[in-house]
């Protein structure tokens, strides 16, 4: 649990018995008080509406507007007094604390929010050391404040506190208390900002997480020289990410002292432009157990894990590997060499084709619990391997981005839980078609089937996700994704939605209806998913008189499974007016729980 320490001056107090209850009578008499404006104003609005002398009528008016005035400051004490008892301020700081401790860390939250709430937060937050521990020192020119974003997959995605000047980095760094720290730094060096390079530097010792982006302005500078005969080490350190924007002379005394000094290490998140440097670090990366590569948006950029070889030696230099995730990254001719022996793997996330023969995997993953292929070259194609040729007996979790679901069918699966299926696919016969030719056994074969969860973005078609609920029809949760309510499937709504054959007579609650009419429902399976539990639909761009539509179907469905067999437990539609960068954030959202 959290505890409240550094803040000596602070004084939590409870308000007592007698001052609760003169605040509940204060809340009481503000309650009469606004019922008794609230009246008064709808009289005068009504006098205002009936008459027709225009002086009089403006008369009524003004008092319309100085009762409402007054009403809403009315209502501001009654807001005030009421937050004065809310449960929350019962709490003791300890557990406020572990509060904050939940809602920063689980949830990417800035914990400077929680200092503008109120002054008993501010000396209760301010006071709980692991509230500050993720900060983001962002200490460039004012010319290049809005330079672009950094690229981030890895470790504390969360930015964290930003701080820019000397006393800001002090600060924070000494409300965290003796806590390990995740640090991005995001830094170009000019002769104005090297005593915060500093400040951050010194505290490297606890430094948990690197978020590393370096670059210099100032003639001359070089990280070697200044750190040289500085306590520059990083024992504490386990995940590190270094941006394509680094210069390697710098990047090399950053590894080098990593490497030297940091023997925790088991997370790297690194761009192509990096592998070399990297490469030659081979002490450091045998002990990694998670690797996340990307690539250059734009050409010539290659991820080349040494001197440009066309084969990377990859199992070779980490044999600890658990994750690994390669993304925009390796040119064609180039392939990762063949796994020869057992490996830890977990998790395996691709894009493109850098694995020559996966076939032949299966053994030497035994491990493997999720999967992630995205972006199938078209050469596969050609000659591709054959049904259910890769064997991955333990995997229980596998997604599949890509313009065709085609590669599905060359894994054999059986362990396999949820599916997820992003990606267009081809509209009309050719889509049912190429969706036949996976999950039929006459034409291609059966490809893996989830025994739980279905996830699908649809593209094309609708009837698209009929057709594939043909093969998946025993599925227990489903979750559809739409770019616009023309891909909502609204046959597939229509099947969701057919009730027993008496839906007519029978009433919307079971409770009202007769025993028998009820033993019988209780009874009735459907035809369409049949063991459905949960159901998500998550739709963007939908106009407001189509919000409409898409409620009353999900009503329908609600109502038509009530009280049967395949009754669905959870119903959850989620709809935004429009799609866009950061539409979580932008758009009207509304999300609706049946």
């Amino acid at each position: 649990m959290g505890s409240v320490t550094g803040s000596a001056s602070y004084h939590y107090r409870l308000l007592s018995s007698a001052e609760v209850r003169l605040t509940k009578q204060t809340i009481a008499n503000y309650i009469q008080d606004i019922s008794a404006y609230a009246r008064e104003i709808r009289i005068a609005w009504e006098s205002a509406e009936g008459c027709e002398d225009e002086e009089m009528r403006a008369t009524y008016l003004e008092r319309v507007r100085s009762l409402t005035s007054e009403m809403e400051r009315i209502k501001t004490l009654f807001y005030e007094k009421r937050a004065l008892i809310a449960p929350i301020r019962n709490l003791p700081a300890e557990l406020l604390a572990f509060i904050f401790e939940i809602h920063v860390g689980e949830h990417d939250h800035n914990p400077l929010v929680i200092l503008a709430v109120c002054r008993s937060w501010r000396y209760i937050a301010r006071g709980v050391p692991s509230l500050w521990t993720r900060i983001h020192v962002k200490i460039r020119p004012l010319g290049l404040q809005n330079d672009r974003a950094l690229q981030w997959y890895g470790p504390n995605a969360h930015l964290g506190i930003v701080v820019r000047h000397t006393e800001e980095i002090k600060q924070v760094i000494q409300l965290a208390g003796n806590r390990p720290l995740d640090i991005t730094l995001d830094a170009t060096i000019i002769s104005t900002n090297i005593a915060a390079f500093d400040l951050v530097c010194s505290s490297s010792h606890r430094w948990r997480s690197l978020r590393w982006r370096l670059e210099s302005s100032k003639q001359g500078w070089t990280l070697a020289e200044h750190w040289a005969g500085k306590d520059i080490a990083f024992p504490l350190l386990k995940k590190l990410a270094i941006d394509q924007a680094c210069p390697q002379t710098d990047l090399d005394i950053l590894l080098q002292t990593i490497e030297n000094t940091a023997t925790k290490l088991d997370m790297v998140v690194a761009h192509s432009t990096v592998s070399e440097p990297l490469y030659r670090r081979k002490k450091m990366l045998k002990g990694v157990k998670h690797l996340r590569w990307s690539g250059s948006f734009h050409p010539p950029a290659y991820l080349l894990l040494g001197p440009q070889p066309t084969t990377v030696p990859l199992w070779e230099e980490f044999r600890a590997l658990e994750t690994l995730y390669l993304f925009r990254n390796l040119p064609q001719y180039s392939a990762v060499d063949e796994l020869q022996e057992p490996s830890p793997l977990r998790a395996l996330a691709f894009e493109g084709s850098p694995f020559t023969n996966l076939t032949g995997w299966g053994p030497n993953l035994l491990l493997l619990r999720y999967m992630h292929i995205e972006s199938v070259p078209h050469s596969m194609y050609a000659n591709p391997p054959g049904p259910q040729s890769i064997q991955l007996p333990t995997t229980t979790h596998f997604t599949l981005t890509n313009e065709t679901y085609l590669p599905l069918s060359w894994f054999s699966l059986p362990s396999l839980a949820c599916l997820e299926l992003y990606g267009g696919v081809s509209a009309g016969k050719a889509a049912r078609e190429s969706i036949d030719s996976i999950w039929n056994d006459e034409l291609i074969g059966t490809a893996p089937v989830p025994s739980e969860t279905l996830h699908i973005q649809p593209v094309g078609s609708q009837h698209i996700i009929i057709n594939i609920l043909k093969y998946l029809s025993n599925i227990k949760y489903l979750h559809l994704y739409h770019r616009s309510p023309s891909e909502i499937s609204k046959r597939l709504l229509e099947l969701l939605a057919q009730g027993p054959k008496n839906q007519k007579d029978t009433p919307k609650s079971p409770r009202k209806a007769s025993r028998s009419s009820v033993d019988k429902r209780a009874e009735w399976t459907a035809k369409t998913c049949p063991n459905l539990r949960s159901m998500t639909i998550v739709c963007k761009r939908v106009r407001e008189q189509e919000r409409e539509e898409c409620l009353q179907a999900f009503r329908s469905i609600r109502r038509a499974r009530l009280g049967t067999k395949s009754e669905i437990q959870s119903l959850v539609l989620t709809l935004y007016s429009k799609w866009g960068r950061g539409s979580e954030n932008e758009a009207s959202k509304m999300c609706m729980n049946f």
